[in-house]
């Protein structure tokens, strides 16, 4: 008896939280896309992102396409789970403002 894969959808909801939590964990660029890389984005997609691009706008063009498979939805998951066992925010404890950032990112990740 086979499983019905459409039963591991996730939740829209879910899925817009694991979107803002991935831009307030991560500040710079490389770190994000190798983030990225982890959760199998793959380097054809991830050559998708534009120079003047800002993650805000790929991300708002790449979980579109994320959505529409199970992999994607897989993938999602995955990174939702890295991220709430993130600790350690090593982008956001270089900025000015880190006393306010991470705490906005540990928030977020309480999924």
């Amino acid at each position: 008896m086979g499983h019905d894969r459409m039963n591991k959808r996730l939740a829209p909801a879910f899925i817009e939280l694991t979107q803002d939590a991935l831009l307030k964990a991560f500040w710079y660029r490389p770190s994000f896309r190798l983030f990225l890389q982890q959760h199998g984005i793959k380097d054809s997609v991830l050559a998708q992102w534009h120079a003047d691009q800002s993650k805000r706008d790929f991300l708002a063009w790449l979980w579109p396409q994320l959505i529409k498979t199970d992999l994607g939805h897989d993938a999602i998951l995955n990174m939702a789970r890295s991220l709430v066992e993130m600790d350690h925010f090593p982008d956001l404890e270089r900025k000015e403002d880190t006393k306010i950032r991470i705490p906005e990112a540990k928030q977020a990740m309480v999924l």
